[in-house]
């Protein structure tokens, strides 16, 4: 029992009482005997404490981590309603962006386009002085909606003007093409093989081909020619685009008039 005690007291860093060898009075047993068990008492106590604090700071750490846990858990969860707030507001703000309106204004511009091309046609043909019902008996004229590629076409065998109407194009293009289309109408149907040739003499392009062909340009021939400056008389020499030589001269003008009537 001494020797047990005696290993607790030295762990516990308390005093021991070393008996010598031989054996000691009742006396001196019940002293020692009594620090011992008041030592070895209070180091129990220490170390029940100790045990304890241990304990207890064991405790606290788990309340703590215990505690850290609802705080870590509850974060999330209050991040959760405001990621929803976050998430309603666009889905709100989807129909106050209002695509109806947007949507409604296409609507608008498209139902008014057919009725837009026909008119601004049919304005840019009225401001073209030429008689062209009288002197060109059974010649039609179209207006289609803008395309690529082309604005005006003459259909010599159907004896028909086609003018594609771009929204992009000036008043004052769309006249001159019109007019550029009705040159072709009257060269075709008002023209012989000689007066082409005078034509031809007065502008001195006698060498250039007469009609279009083999990827040569309208322009560059005499047929274009005629008709530009068929144009330029009508509606005024703004965007003459012949390549064989300038916007007509006045002689040349008064040949045109001649050969048009």
């Amino acid at each position: 029992m001494y020797k047990r005690l005696a290993v607790i007291a030295v762990l516990m860093g308390l005093p021991i009482l070393i008996q010598p060898a031989g054996q000691a009075s009742e006396s001196e047993i019940e002293a020692t005997s009594a620090v011992t068990t008041v030592d070895v008492g209070e180091s129990a106590l220490a170390l029940t404490a100790a045990a304890d604090t241990q304990s207890v700071e064991t405790s606290t750490t788990l309340a703590s981590t215990t505690t850290t846990t609802p705080t870590t858990t509850s974060a999330p969860t209050s991040a959760a309603p405001a990621t929803t707030p976050t998430t309603t507001v666009p889905a709100s703000a989807a129909p106050t962006t209002a695509a109806a309106p947007t949507t409604a204004a296409p609507t608008t511009a498209t139902a008014a386009a057919p009725v837009d091309f026909v008119a601004r046609g049919e304005a840019a043909l009225a401001s073209i002085g030429y008689n062209w019902q009288g002197n060109l008996p059974g010649w039609t004229i179209t207006f289609s909606p803008g395309r690529d590629g082309v604005i005006g076409y003459t259909y010599t065998n159907e004896h028909r003007i086609e003018i594609f109407v771009r929204d992009t194009i000036s008043d004052g293009l769309l006249r001159h093409v019109i007019a550029h289309e009705l040159g072709h109408a009257v060269d075709v149907s008002l023209n012989s093989s000689d007066e082409r040739e005078r034509w031809q003499d007065a502008r001195g392009i006698g060498e250039s081909p007469w009609w279009p062909g083999n990827g040569v340009s309208d322009y560059a021939t005499g047929a274009g020619d005629f008709a530009e400056s068929f144009a330029a008389w009508q509606v005024g020499p703004g965007n003459f685009r012949s390549k064989l030589g300038s916007a007509p001269s006045s002689d040349q003008i008064s040949l045109l008039a001649e050969l048009a009537n």
